[in-house]
């Protein structure tokens, strides 16, 4: 088994402890769940806490100084979820998941 993280496109080695550090996370839930999906959720949810990436807690402000996240989490057997335009919350990843 693997655990992948992306961190954003470019090339940009300040946020590489982040990704490794989700990464991680998601490696220990996985060994202590077997769930490929929680483990997911559980990496995605350390970027989310990080203010260097675009999700969560660093998302880009709107025009308007509003932030606005989209999320979507899906399984290999068919299980999917998302949400679009969430406002003002911090781990968008947890509403996708219901």
């Amino acid at each position: 088994m693997k655990i992948i993280c992306h961190g954003g496109a470019g090339h940009t080695p300040k946020v590489q402890d982040g990704v490794d550090k989700a990464a991680e996370k998601g490696w220990s839930v996985l060994k202590e769940t077997d769930d490929a999906l929680e483990a997911a959720i559980a990496a995605v949810m350390v970027m989310e806490d990080d203010f260097r990436f675009n999700a969560g807690t660093g998302s880009c402000l709107r025009e308007d100084g509003s932030v606005q996240n989209d999320s979507s989490v899906a399984t290999s057997n068919g299980r999917i979820g998302a949400i679009a335009n969430l406002r003002n919350f911090k781990n968008p990843v947890l509403i996708a998941k219901e």
